[in-house]
């Protein structure tokens, strides 16, 4: 199974530092996840903003408590990873945030390169949410 890479610690680096400022990494942990949580319940078609990073996403939520639902296949999550929480978390906000900016948070479907530097598509499709939104 390929791995996929989207970003360097490097460039995620300034935003943990952001982030961390006034508060502590568990800190910013919790309040990251409440808010893409509420987010998500508010808007589920939302999860796409996080592209492949949501599988990481969705199982610190479910670890934490604050859904519920099958448990993400760890395969997805070993895909994406960056290695730990706070990369992984600041990969999906900053993944977020270009999705956003570019008006494209509602796509599933993301071209992300794999650990040689080949372009792959990659789909993001819960079915859970997926159900949410059609209304079953």
């Amino acid at each position: 199974m390929q791995k996929y890479v989207v970003f360097t610690e490097a460039e995620l680096k300034p935003i943990i530092e952001e982030a961390t400022q006034e508060q502590t990494e568990a800190q910013w942990h919790d309040e990251f996840l409440v808010g893409v949580s509420a987010l998500v319940i508010k808007n589920p078609v939302l999860y796409h903003s996080f592209g492949p990073f949501w599988w990481p996403l969705k199982k610190y939520i479910q670890d934490s408590g604050m859904i519920e639902g099958e448990p993400v296949n760890q395969a997805l999550v070993d895909q994406i990873t960056m290695g730990n929480k706070t990369l992984d978390l600041a990969a999906a906000y900053a993944f977020h945030n270009i999705t956003t900016k570019n008006l494209t948070s509602d796509y599933h479907a993301r071209i992300v390169q794999d650990e040689n530097g080949d372009d792959m598509l990659v789909q993001t499709v819960d079915d859970e949410l997926e159900a949410i939104i059609a209304g079953g």
